[in-house]
């Protein structure tokens, strides 16, 4: 699809791919069409009107030249589409792929909020039109037949944004798993032969009983209504069969749970916030390894471009932690022990590159551990899979620094880098591990090329990069004339103060049967900073007001958030103060009121029509369309 398209093009476009169209507008109260692009059908009975002939399509939309079109989803179209409306449609995304498999690549449109996942329908297979999220997931939709999506290149009504493709291929096969949750044949307490297993034998009939229970249970069925198909399962699937008495305790049991406290595939949630007041405990500082560099127990990022020592840099420090020895700007007032490293490298050989750069940097060696980036299954190693494999190494070793580069070469193939919800779920496992064991655990990234941005929106693809951890560092050359010279600077910082950049170069030792090693050799200070040497703008004056409107074209992409909540994590994550962030608002921003609360959406955002936690304006059950 060519990305260009007039509306008329593209429906004719969709119309030769055998998906039938149907031409949008909005309505008003008095449900007459209002001639502007929107998400409801202007035609009379569109679910079956809705038409792939060409002269049918082009009368539409010479008489409606201002409308959307949509593409009407189901058996005759031969697709079915889910929506994943925002983060909180992507985490739930997650989990189902979690529980069940990764969706395959398939047709996807980039929408307002989120994104629109096109899937073949078999033929004589109903899929349903509906936005379940009791039974999908929060915040996922499904249309399939008598529903529609508003498809590209249409114009969304209240944020203004133009749909697009965003990946254009034929619609993949839908897995089984999918099929399942999406089939219309599927009625409300029922379950789908295909979640039960055909032959459930001695030693699991228990807990997959169970499983079965929690399942009807998160549809909302009675102890009494599990167990009627708990029996009909029973007899049918169980080798040999459970006591009835048995299955009368479990449909007791879990028919008591909350269904919301259900799983998916049935397991409960029984997991509990763990409180306590805040007049318990002890208050603790924070303590320095590196003092203003290297918190104990804190996730730290590090990013920077290729060949600017990062890696060095880190075998700098390991070797140092290492050794008992204090590094650049160490006050003195604290005698370190040797203490443990742990490092897990996806880039440098071990034997040729980084046991060298250790033993020039001075390393104890023994206290030095390095993760292999293959498990011994030969499985590469990945988080958060491998999660609870390296906080154990963590504990047993007593660490002192874990370094982790680079972390999106770590990344499960089912993160994806650009999505602040999976890069957090990744990453604040992380921190946990080093609030856990009082180790830093430092992670290492390359910047991403937008130079128009503050630095703290270049790591990586999702400002959870710099989010998460407590301080961000990064690596840039320095200005001041001399070929070679690097610095070493702080992007924010949550734990003190913002330190003085470190000025140093890279110099080749010699090794006996090696060649040259890469060692970092330190400088001085420097009054240069990762804005100045980094950002276009060069102006450390401009960049506090930058930051702040970077922050709320960031966090605000997705649609309105609480005010308090933005006002919040700006402020704690060290982007600005609430007055630059004021004025911020005023450049790129609105708020409005709802009630007693006020939300914040970017310029051009329509509220008139929002609100908070419902589905958007004119994805109602008449439509059936989003």
């Amino acid at each position: 699809m060519a990305s260009k398209q007039t509306i008329l093009e593209a429906a004719l476009y969709y119309a030769q791919r055998g998906w039938r169209v149907v031409p949008l507008s909005e309505r008003d109260r008095d449900k007459k069409i209002v001639p502007r692009p929107g998400k409801v059908p202007i035609i009379a009975e569109w679910p079956v009107n809705a038409s792939t002939d060409f002269d049918t399509i082009h009368d539409w939309f010479r008489e409606y030249p201002f409308a959307n079109v949509g593409i009407a989803t189901g058996e005759k179209s031969g697709i079915f589409v889910l929506d994943v409306d925002g983060e909180q449609g992507e985490a739930s995304l997650i989990d189902l792929e979690t529980t069940f498999g990764k969706l395959p690549q398939t047709y996807e449109v980039e929408t307002s909020r989120g994104r629109h996942l096109y899937f073949a329908q078999p033929l004589g297979v109903r899929t349903k039109s509906s936005a379940s999220e009791t039974e999908i997931g929060l915040k996922l939709d499904v249309r399939g037949d008598g529903g529609q999506v508003v498809a590209p290149p249409s114009i969304h009504p209240e944020t203004k944004k133009q749909y697009k493709v965003k990946r254009d291929v034929a619609p993949a096969p839908a897995p089984k798993w999918l099929l399942d949750l999406v089939n219309a044949a599927r009625q409300n307490r029922r379950l789908t032969d295909n979640l039960i297993p055909d032959k459930v034998k001695k030693g699991s009939r228990n807990a997959e009983m169970t499983r079965i229970a929690g399942k009807l249970r998160r549809q909302g069925s009675t102890a009494a209504e599990m167990l009627a198909f708990m029996k009909q399962a029973n007899t049918d699937r169980f080798f040999p069969p459970l006591k009835d008495s048995d299955l009368v305790t479990i449909a007791n049991s879990i028919a008591k749970k909350d269904p919301a406290r259900v799983l998916i595939d049935g397991r409960l949630n029984e997991a509990e916030f763990v409180i306590s007041l805040a007049s318990e405990g002890k208050d603790e500082p924070t303590t320095w390894r590196w003092p203003l560099f290297l918190p104990r127990g804190m996730l730290i990022g590090w990013g920077g471009d290729p060949g600017l020592g990062k890696s060095t840099m880190a075998y700098t420090v390991a070797a140092a932690i290492s050794k008992g020895d204090a590094l650049p700007g160490d006050d003195g007032l604290e005698k370190y022990e040797p203490s443990n490293v742990i490092i897990l490298s996806a880039e440098d050989d071990i034997n040729k590159t980084i046991r060298p750069r250790l033993r020039v940097a001075g390393a104890d060696m023994k206290h030095i551990k390095i993760i292999a980036a293959l498990t011994n299954v030969s499985q590469p190693v990945s988080f958060p899979q491998h999660l609870t494999q390296l906080a154990e190494i963590v504990r047993e070793s007593s660490a002192s620094l874990v370094i982790i580069d680079p972390l999106d070469a770590f990344l499960g193939e089912d993160i994806d880098s650009h999505k602040n919800a999976e890069v957090r779920r990744a990453i604040m496992p992380l921190a946990q591990i080093a609030e856990s064991t009082n180790a830093t655990v430092l992670i290492l990234g390359h910047l991403n090329k937008s130079s128009n941005s503050s630095v703290m929106y270049r790591f990586g693809g999702s400002i959870a990069f710099t989010a998460a951890p407590r301080a961000c560092f990064a690596f840039a050359p320095s200005e001041d004339g001399t070929e070679g010279h690097r610095i070493f600077a702080c992007v924010k910082t949550n734990v003190g103060k913002m330190p003085k950049s470190w000025k140093y170069e890279i110099v080749d030792q010699h090794v006996e049967g090696i060649g040259g090693v890469a060692k970092i050799h330190w400088l001085d200070q420097s009054e240069e900073t990762a804005e100045s040497v980094l950002s276009s703008n060069g102006n450390s004056k401009h960049t506090s007001l930058q930051d702040a409107k970077d922050f709320l074209r960031e966090t605000l992409k997705d649609g309105p958030r609480l005010s308090t909540e933005i006002d919040k994590e700006c402020i704690e994550n060290g982007i600005c103060k609430g007055r630059t962030l004021k004025a911020a608002r005023k450049e790129v921003a609105k708020s409005w009121k709802v009630g007693l609360v006020w939300y914040t959406a970017l310029k051009g955002f329509d509220f008139s029509t929002w609100k908070e936690g419902l589905r958007e304006p004119g994805e109602d059950d008449e439509t059936n369309g989003f």
